[in-house]
């Protein structure tokens, strides 16, 4: 975990210094007239933030939505809507946020600790990706600034959980609330813009414009933020290189071509690892994996390094584990515990019962070239020592889903994870509620290091954490293949973009200037 955790908490994905949690709190804007334009590829999920997508996604919420608790540049937690946090006592399940006094939503009606009560509850009832984080917490007003929660389980990560990061630190209005087929379309937060829906039109472009309401407006740089879809990536690199846009994600397919362009400046940082999840570890589609010594097989038959280079190229490492470097649950000394040998695998197979091999069904992200060019690779490979992959490309993430939901794929390609504390990770992927885990697989050893996870100090967190991972590697749960960078382009008159160390995304774009 991360070493702030008591104190400030862990945090991943965040807003950074500016956005909300800066120190001034002044009534006048700044001097600054200026319009910021971001280029994506797709818009947003929702704009509701119990529905939407964290990471990139909260590109199309940071700016309407206050968060309770930010980040800055450096990775440190700031305060943010919330001017000061803390756990009482040292079980890690009850914690208090103290709210700052006088803040307002944009619609002018007060938020106060009430109204973070009201919001999380409505949060938990949405469909994002993060909801299920909040479910074992129960959130009180103990008075009109003060919000008590308490998690029926230990909860090292509360200060993360309130940020941005997850998305359900970002306090919707009993407006917002009360309409919740409107919050798809419009934005009801407290944050330093609102969504303009008269100048924007849906998945074409999106405005933000300033909010009057917001606390501290001092920390509103543009006039308008303008946020772009469009889903050419070789159209938003000429958008980027002629100026209609300041920035967009970047990929390795387009990177050469932006290298060498003085006007355009790269950020880079590890984020997410990416392989293969062998999900049906108790056997019932493919009773071959219901076998240790077969899952270690699969480790030892991938040749890692290849295989990165080839999906991935400059921008990616070769990694055997489910975790990313500046993440707390990343182990240096667990890289090359399965070293490509593919005849220690034959070997393995054969004492499991499976010389002569089997064949197994996996869906991938087709509509990802990494995943696709990483898991046709991997079947190559496999193929070597018997086991023939049946893959099925799912054209899109909501057929991927379905197909996971189904349990017809014992083993499933997910691109994109890793990029969050290894307590998250746990209740994400490896845990027999997990939502990655589909099987419900009680694999042995991984209780007993969820809870010395959980439990753990503030010093202990990151030992803890790089415990659980081992417990991850060693039962061969998974077949990490590659970790790889994160990459934002930008003009190099757009200051603040970084990524802070250990985080997921880059600061808020609400925190950038020119």
């Amino acid at each position: 975990m991360f070493k702030k955790s008591a104190i400030a908490g862990a945090a991943i994905i965040a807003l950074a210094l500016v956005v909300t949690g800066c120190t001034g709190s002044g009534n006048s804007p700044s001097k600054e007239s200026k319009t910021l334009t971001v280029g994506l590829a797709t818009g947003p999920v929702s704009l509701d933030p119990s529905k939407g997508a964290a990471g990139f996604g909260e590109f199309f919420t940071d700016p309407a939505y206050a968060s309770l608790i930010n980040t800055s540049e450096k990775g440190d937690l700031i305060p943010g809507l919330a001017e000061k946090w803390g756990y009482v006592g040292d079980d890690n399940k009850t914690f208090t946020l103290t709210l700052r006094s006088g803040l307002k939503f944009a619609d002018g009606t007060d938020l106060n600790a009430q109204s973070v009560v009201n919001s999380v509850a409505y949060f938990v009832t949405g469909s994002g990706p993060t909801t299920a984080y909040f479910r074992n917490l129960k959130l009180t007003a103990t008075d009109n600034l003060t919000v008590n929660v308490v998690s029926s389980e230990p909860n090292p990560l509360m200060p993360f959980l309130f940020s941005n990061t997850v998305l359900g630190g970002d306090i919707i209005s009993a407006a917002g609330i009360d309409d919740p087929t409107g919050l798809a379309s419009t934005t009801h937060g407290a944050g330093p813009y609102v969504y303009d829906a008269a100048q924007s039109v849906a998945e074409d472009h999106y405005v933000y414009t300033p909010n009057k309401n917001f606390w501290d407006q001092t920390a509103i740089h543009f006039d308008k933020i303008e946020i772009k879809v469009i889903p050419q990536i070789q159209s938003l690199v000429q958008a980027l290189k002629s100026g209609q846009i300041d920035t967009m994600v970047g990929d390795p397919s387009v990177e050469s071509s932006i290298k060498g362009n003085a006007s355009i400046a790269i950020e880079a940082a590890p984020i997410v690892w990416n392989g293969v999840y062998l999900l049906d570890r108790n056997g019932v589609v493919a009773p071959a994996l219901a076998d240790l010594r077969v899952r270690q097989a699969l480790n030892y038959a991938v040749d890692r390094s290849a295989i990165a280079k080839v999906a991935y190229g400059d921008s990616a490492v070769a990694t055997d584990q489910a975790a990313v470097t500046g993440f707390d649950g990343y182990d240096p000394a667990l890289e090359g515990t399965y070293p490509y040998d593919p005849e220690k695998a034959k070997q393995l197979l054969q004492e499991a019962g499976y010389g002569n091999g089997f064949s197994m069904a996996v869906n991938y992200q087709s509509f990802d070239p990494g995943s696709t060019k990483m898991i046709q690779a991997v079947a190559a490979q496999w193929a070597k020592i018997g086991v023939t992959l049946e893959l099925k490309g799912n054209t899109n993430f909501g057929e991927w889903v379905g197909d996971l939901v189904s349990k017809k794929f014992p083993a499933s390609v997910l691109n994109g994870t890793g990029g969050q504390p290894q307590y998250l990770d746990a209740e994400f992927a490896w845990l027999p509620t997990a939502i990655m885990n589909v099987f419900q697989v009680a694999d042995p050893g991984v209780a007993e290091a969820f809870n010395t996870l959980a439990t753990a100090s503030p010093d202990n967190s990151g030992k803890a954490a790089q415990a659980f991972q081992k417990v991850i590697v060693d039962n061969a749960i998974a077949v990490p293949i590659v970790q790889y960078d994160a990459t934002l382009y930008h003009g190099t008159n757009l200051k603040g973009v970084v990524f802070p160390p250990g985080f997921a995304a880059p600061s808020s774009i609400v925190t950038w200037t020119k």
